[in-house]
């Protein structure tokens, strides 16, 4: 026990001194801080940006002064002049060619519709605005002639009814049933999880290949070796995973405006149960995939091989993230259920799930179980196989030879 956590100690103290983990975490913070100052970033610049120009021509004086209720809506972000009288397409090429306007909207009865003709020389204009004051004129229009068959103010205010839908999901988790939140989760503890396993992989074959783990196995046991440089990666791994979701809660409340994030999902329901959860499966997820990757690490005679060794243990990872992800968009399915369960899937799945009261506690302890025995059958094949090809130079290692080794003693 002592000699796995001299192994780890080493471990951690020469990820921690890497400069591409200092870096990359800097990166990381940065991201972190910038992402959640956009919507302040966004709002910075919007409010420097004078409003646009817009005229806006009656060309049969329906409305008279009932448009000028137009220049008190500021939501608009426009500028509005307001004209009557035949309006041509000429006129408004003039106008726009001389800069007197950013935007013309005329607009005439034609029958039984009234007929509207948006006008501006930049395809770039945002037609959001635009919609919004066809909108105005259209509503002013109806309470025009609700006025003109005799309808009084009040019985226009009893018609002016506004309509606003309200999602309930009346569930055991006050999270919002967000199904962003619960992606989020799982892409941010699959690549915790692949990302730090797999450095134990290119940290093996490293020692390999410079001949460091000869002077390794002399002073201690290949088992000590694998299972000491899996646990010091993942102490260095989940270190920096606190350190990111803790830096980021911090920028969210902090940054974020609180409709924004209240939308996202409610922190208050990550409490101290879904946080242990969530470091469990963390380190679960974490061994599963580092005692496959020592394995590959440790079959590998090159560090240019180490990519193509990989790749069956990538596509693994990957299948089951996306297992996970996907069956996201519903939760309650029952392959939502087979995610939860599957040991390669569940880290990414299990804990979103029951932050958002789907999965109960015993769920939790049966994906656990399964996880654990997982970890145990990757572990021993791990070790076995590593104590017998560590130290070989040799030529390349087949399913065979793996299967000779697993029947020594």
């Amino acid at each position: 026990m002592k000699e796995m956590l001299i192994v780890s100690k080493f471990t951690i103290k020469d990820m921690i001194k890497r400069k591409s983990f200092i870096v990359s975490n800097i990166i990381f913070l940065l991201i972190i801080l910038v992402g959640t100052n956009i919507p302040r970033i966004l709002e910075a610049f919007n409010s420097d940006d004078e409003n646009s120009r817009l005229l806006i021509v009656d060309n049969d004086n329906l409305l008279g002064e009932s448009l000028s209720a137009l220049s008190d809506n500021k939501d608009l972000r426009y500028e509005i002049s307001f004209s009557s009288g035949e309006f041509l397409k000429s006129d408004a090429q003039e106008a726009l060619d001389n800069d007197e306007y950013d935007e013309i909207i005329s607009f005439k009865l034609d029958g039984n519709k009234i007929m509207f003709e948006d006008y501006q020389t930049d395809m770039n204009l945002s037609s959001t605005n635009t919609e919004v004051v066809v909108n105005q004129i259209t509503s002013i229009y109806y309470n025009k002639k609700l006025v003109d068959l005799g309808l009084t103010s009040k019985q226009l205010e009893d018609l002016d009814v506004g309509f606003e839908l309200n999602n309930n999901y009346l569930s055991n988790s006050d999270s919002g049933n967000s199904t962003f939140a619960m992606m989020m989760f799982s892409i941010v503890l699959f690549y915790a999880v692949f990302f730090c396993a797999s450095q134990v992989s290119s940290s093996v074959t490293t020692e390999k290949t410079s001949k460091i783990i000869e002077s390794l196995t002399t002073s201690t046991s290949p088992k000590n070796i694998v299972l000491g440089k899996t646990l010091g990666v993942g102490v260095t791994g989940l270190i920096q995973l606190v350190v990111l979701l803790g830096f980021g809660i911090i920028c969210a409340k902090m940054f974020l405006p609180s409709e924004i994030l209240s939308g996202v999902i409610n922190l208050s329901s990550i409490n101290f149960a879904v946080w242990v959860i969530i470091i469990l499966y963390f380190v679960l997820g974490y061994a599963l995939f580092a005692l496959i990757f020592a394995l590959t690490g440790s079959l590998v005679q090159k560090p240019e091989d180490i990519q193509s060794a990989n790749s069956p243990v990538s596509m693994l990872s990957v299948f089951a993230f996306y297992l996970a992800y996907f069956s996201m968009m519903n939760p309650k399915s029952s392959v939502s259920v087979f995610a939860s369960l599957f040991p390669f899937s569940s880290p990414f799945n299990m804990p979103s799930r029951y932050m958002l009261g789907i999965a109960n506690v015993w769920d939790v302890v049966i994906s656990i179980g399964l996880l654990i025995v997982m970890c145990v059958i990757i572990g021993f094949i791990s070790v076995k196989v590593y104590s017998n090809a560590i130290l070989n130079y040799g030529s390349k290692f087949s399913l065979k030879d793996i299967g000779k080794y697993l029947k020594q003693r």
